[in-house]
């Protein structure tokens, strides 16, 4: 009998992670703050706001924004991680990993992010201003950043794996840097590719006051 009830706990924990949660306001649970620091902010999708603290849910529908100084890591039902750094607007419109209808749409209105792609990147798509970036495959994970510049360009690197990036007509096929290095996106939709040195010197401008300064991996 024991173990009836162990396998039945088991298939509910797999439910789970298949499609979330739903609070009392039947909006769905996508994941978890698991560090924050400086002044982070959680507007739900009933227009209510809060301040974002460690082990607080994050469910669709959400928008987070940081502060100068702010910062905030999120692990979400796919094990994916976003982190986003000072000044930063993202919304959560869609995270539906294993709903390749749904799929998942976050999008970053301003500022800078970086993230690990969970189990299922295939459907993982973020929006900003300039712009559309996706995984090119379902495969290994991608890391990749995302970095707004002072005269609202956007500035894309991939770490690991490989991003596909729709500028206009225009589609933009990236692996890690090098060889390509770094993305950049204006908002005129003008595209160029640039070197890691330009990349340090917009990423060393991004969140001076914060405590936790974006760098490149060595």
């Amino acid at each position: 009998m024991p173990y009836f009830f162990l396998f039945l706990l088991l298939m509910a924990g797999q439910g789970l992670a298949q499609s979330g949660l739903s609070d009392q306001n039947n909006n769905l649970t996508v994941g978890r703050i698991i560090s924050t620091s400086g002044e982070v902010s959680i507007t739900r999708a009933d227009g209510s706001q809060e301040i974002a603290q460690r082990r607080a849910d994050i469910h669709e529908g959400d928008s987070i924004q940081t502060g100068a100084e702010g910062f905030v890591q999120m692990r979400m039902i796919d094990s994916a991680q976003i982190t986003l750094h000072c000044s930063s607007i993202m919304e959560i419109r869609s995270y539906q990993p294993f709903d390749s209808a749904s799929g998942i749409q976050l999008y970053l209105n301003q500022g800078h992010l970086r993230t690990i792609t969970g189990s299922h990147q295939g459907t993982y798509r973020l929006v900003t201003p300039v712009a559309l970036a996706g995984p090119l495959s379902s495969g290994s994970q991608t890391v990749y950043l995302v970095l707004q510049e002072s005269d609202s360009s956007f500035l894309y690197g991939v770490f690991q794996g490989n991003l596909s990036v729709m500028v206009g007509n225009n589609l933009f096929d990236m692996g890690a840097q090098p060889p390509l290095g770094f993305l950049r996106v204006r908002d005129d939709q003008t595209a160029e590719f640039v070197d890691s040195a330009f990349a340090n010197s917009v990423i060393s401008r991004a969140c001076p006051d914060s405590q936790y300064r974006l760098a490149l991996p060595q």
